[in-house]
């Protein structure tokens, strides 16, 4: 039987790995739970587009099933199968293209901290509360 002749180069890898931004939003997709005495959690949904030449990435807010499994789409990421960057961000209605890991990262502690998001999860909080005094009764 003939082997295989591999013809791999030793380095597979073009450049030095980086962190992929679905990687770095599972990351704060964690913390959510324990933040939030695990009524909501974090989720990240990853899908290719239909030409495999994009993946998206949805940071899902998931309720417990006290509001029947809802889920809130807080924001979506896009990037090349081929490089991370540039990516295209897209929360709260306002769409922005982000050069690097340093852009993701800052754009996602001001998409964190913002108003509105502050407001979706004080609001799904309030409901899950609401709902657990309700059925508490």
């Amino acid at each position: 039987m003939a082997s295989i002749t591999d013809l791999w180069p030793e380095e597979l890898a073009a450049e030095p790995a980086q962190k992929a931004p679905g990687g770095i939003l599972r990351e704060p997709a964690a913390l959510l739970g324990p933040r939030t005495n695990n009524l909501l959690e974090g989720r990240v949904e990853t899908r290719p587009d239909p030409r495999m030449a994009r993946l998206h990435h949805s940071f899902k807010i998931d309720c417990a099933s006290a509001l029947d499994f809802y889920q809130f789409d807080l924001f979506s990421l896009s990037h090349g199968v081929n490089e991370f960057y540039p990516l295209e961000a897209l929360a709260h209605g306002k769409q922005v293209q982000l050069n690097s890991e340093a852009d993701l990262i800052a754009w996602l502690r001001t998409v964190f901290a913002s108003p509105e998001t502050k407001r979706i999860i004080g609001t799904l909080l309030a409901m899950i509360e609401q709902l657990a005094g309700v059925a508490g009764r």
